[in-house]
């Protein structure tokens, strides 16, 4: 049996709980798409579920944004790319952990498609909590990647 996104984002809610990035709550859900946030200070984590219908196109389009940050990003450091292809049809993702100015932060982008599946993350450590350990990034991606096609929590 398939879920939809809603299913997805409130899984994903319930099973992260309170974790580097914060506790996430649901705050859109539509036919086709639900996401869930967390405030990081000025910034605000997100994880997105979609079953848009061209996945494909979609998927490119969140990789390019993705892509777009290494030029926006470059004067704080070199946003490395990554991917998951272990539990994604197609993924990719980059990472920025930086020291500017006596503070320590990262955050990371990645999008990734599973079938009629899109996931998109977008977290952010710049709130006085340091750099994002590869455990965290690997941590909540994996949490994203269990949920997607969840059963309901309700």
């Amino acid at each position: 049996m398939v879920y939809g996104p809603t299913e997805m984002a409130a899984a994903f809610s319930k099973e992260y709980g309170n974790g580097f990035f914060g506790i996430f709550e649901v705050d859109e859900e539509g036919s086709d798409c639900a996401s869930v946030s967390s405030p990081d200070g000025d910034n605000t984590s997100i994880v997105w579920f979609g079953m848009p219908e061209d996945v494909e196109g979609e998927y490119a389009n969140r990789k390019a944004y993705v892509d777009s940050k290494r030029k926006r990003l470059g004067p704080m450091g070199k946003l490395v790319e990554f991917t998951c292809e272990s539990r994604f049809d197609e993924s990719y993702g980059g990472i920025l952990n930086f020291h500017l100015l006596g503070k320590k932060g990262g955050f990371f982008f990645f999008t990734a498609r599973r079938g009629d599946v899109l996931l998109f993350i977008q977290a952010y450590s710049t709130n006085g909590k340091g750099q994002v350990p590869d455990t965290e990034r690997e941590r909540i991606i994996d949490v994203a990647s269990r949920c997607m096609n969840a059963p309901s929590t309700s």
